[in-house]
């Protein structure tokens, strides 16, 4: 099934004009792992992923302090401490309470990994081929960007170089490419996978990215576009994945101000391709909604953790963001309802049409209901024809599931889905757009 989250805005094609549309807030859930051992006294480049009902959060530390010199608040770079560097893995049954725990007979503590590539290692897990992936390295100590794998997300295998500065778009020249977050993800809708990587010039930084479908041949790199980009947007790192079982991808970048402590992530990106991307917020997290005692001042910057995670029982959608102080900094959870970052307000009698979709005779929608309100479906063909009229439907669910079967006329093929509505909210919808999915 296909989640349409309706945030890409050419989803819609038609409105009536009492139509409001909203993106939702996440909601402040705990803090899940605070960084208080030596060895994180500087933290960063965090990636969650959930496999296997397992929660694994990924981040690099080190022992020292964040400022090279506390008084002018000056930052070590990363020629001095790649040295000092490891990969730490924290672990989690539930999304929300993070154990460290040894993972790896070889080395103290939560470390997984002590090597020169640990400085911006990101690790992926490939369902195409059920395996780990694994990105990291930068030009001053690897002389690129380099690929591994692993069976447990644990223990990593070098397999080697994948890009270097022979892959970057002229006219970024800079000592150290891929001094960033870079990140990876595949889309099941040309069949690559896109390695997104940030062009290190320090005055003006942005996100490239390349194509590939075997980590041997990669395509031409070329900028992403931010499509209502007015404010020449810095972006620190990509922050890029898909949107589970959907068609889009999802951006929530660290954006760089004037200065080093400058850096927020309250922009969130959609993109259809992958490419071009729409500015969706750039106040995606309220600033005083952790209800933690915390002193707002001692935070440096506050950066996101990468990619959406589902809660365990699947009724939300779990995003973290991580809180920099200048010593003890903390990983925070937030929470969408399930399928619910969007909603399409219809007060009184309205409707939306969508743009011409690739269906099944299967559709699950996510709405909710008021004040004795409801909503149908019709499907409507390329000739403008309605072959489908659903009836009405009521209540509230994440799931409602609304099977077609009956209509012996309805086959694979593009539709309008026109959503009739009467003081209802509209999330998303799920489809099917393979005769071979059920």
């Amino acid at each position: 099934m296909k989640v349409e989250p309706f945030l890409y805005k050419n989803i819609i094609k038609n409105k009536s004009e009492n139509i409001i549309i909203e993106l939702n807030k996440p909601k402040f859930e705990k803090i899940v792992l605070n960084l208080d051992q030596d060895y994180e006294k500087t933290n960063g480049y965090f990636t969650i992923l959930h496999i296997n009902n397992e929660y694994k959060l990924y981040y690099r530390g080190c022992s020292f302090n964040y400022y090279a010199d506390p008084i002018n608040k000056t930052y070590y770079t990363t020629e001095t401490l790649a040295d000092y560097e490891w990969l730490c893995l924290a672990t989690s049954k539930d999304g929300l309470n993070f154990e460290k725990n040894n993972y790896n007979n070889f080395f103290e503590n939560n470390i997984i990994k002590k090597d020169l590539f640990c400085h911006n290692f990101y690790p992926y897990y490939d369902t195409k081929n059920n395996k780990y992936l694994g990105i990291s390295g930068t030009n001053i100590f690897n002389n690129g960007l380099h690929l591994f794998e692993s069976k447990d997300g644990i223990n990593w295998i070098y397999i080697k170089k994948i890009l270097d500065e022979n892959n970057i778009l002229p006219g970024w020249s800079h000592h150290n490419h891929f001094d960033s977050h870079n990140c990876i993800d595949y889309n099941d809708k040309d069949n690559y996978y896109y390695i997104y990587f940030r062009d290190n010039k320090h005055t003006n930084r942005f996100v490239q990215f390349t194509k590939t479908t075997d980590f041997n041949e990669f395509t031409c790199s070329q900028n992403i576009n931010i499509i209502n980009n007015n404010n020449n947007l810095v972006l620190y790192t990509p922050g890029i994945f898909k949107y589970e079982n959907s068609n889009y991808f999802l951006a929530i970048p660290t954006i760089m101000g004037l200065s080093y402590d400058e850096k927020n992530n309250s922009t969130l990106m959609i993109s259809e391709d992958g490419v071009n991307f729409d500015i969706l917020t750039r106040e995606l997290f309220d600033n005083n909604n952790t209800n933690v005692d915390i002193d707002e001042s001692l935070i440096i910057s506050k950066n996101n953790v990468n990619s959406i995670v589902p809660s365990l029982d699947n009724t939300k959608m779990y995003i973290y963001t991580h809180n920099i102080l200048e010593k003890n900094s903390y990983i925070s959870c937030h929470s969408f309802e399930k399928n619910r970052i969007n909603k399409i307000i219809c007060n009184e009698h309205g409707y939306i049409e969508t743009e011409l979709i690739k269906l099944t005779n299967k559709i699950i929608v996510n709405y909710e209901t008021f004040n004795e309100g409801y909503f149908n479906i019709l499907l409507i063909n390329s000739n403008n024809e309605v072959i489908y009229n659903s009836i009405k439907y009521d209540g509230s669910s994440y799931e409602l599931n609304i099977d077609m079967t009956e209509q012996q006329f309805i086959k694979l093929d593009f539709y309008y889905i026109k959503f009739e509505m009467y003081n209802c909210i509209l999330y998303s919808f799920s489809y099917n757009d393979n005769d071979n999915l059920i």
